[in-house]
């Protein structure tokens, strides 16, 4: 009742229950943490890294996490999200150093489809600038 008179007053400014799902999942991704982005995630997730990788449950989802070997941990910057239904999509761009120091540009766009209050697919988009 409380979030539907925010919502009318306030818009697309009070982020949703999902939203805020995936800025946890996004700040683990940041901060390398793990377990903040698998508490986001359904038992069955399967993650499309198109066009790179695809993962089908918790341990192949761990396993892609943390990017590139000797890689930085990614900088990240949420410049829109839009939800619809159970999907919340993601447009950004990031950064990271390689293993030479090298900084390495990109943008990204990633699905999140929801079951209930967690992330049970993603299909991520990942293209170098």
């Amino acid at each position: 009742m409380i979030e539907a008179e925010y919502r009318e007053l306030l818009g697309d400014a009070v982020p949703s229950p999902r939203q805020l799902v995936v800025d946890r999942y996004v700040d683990g991704f940041r901060a390398g943490d793990h377990t903040a982005i698998l508490g986001c995630l359904t038992d069955d997730v399967t993650w499309d890294i198109v066009g790179h990788a695809t993962a089908a449950g918790r341990g192949e989802f761990e396993a892609l996490v943390d990017g590139p070997p000797g890689a930085s941990l990614p900088r990240l910057t949420v410049e829109r999200a839009v939800q619809e239904d159970d999907v919340v999509a993601v447009f950004g761009a990031g950064e990271f150093d390689d293993t030479d120091g090298a900084v390495q540009t990109f943008r990204f766009a990633d699905l999140f489809t929801f079951r209930g209050d967690l992330i049970c697919a993603v299909v991520s988009y990942v293209v170098p600038t």
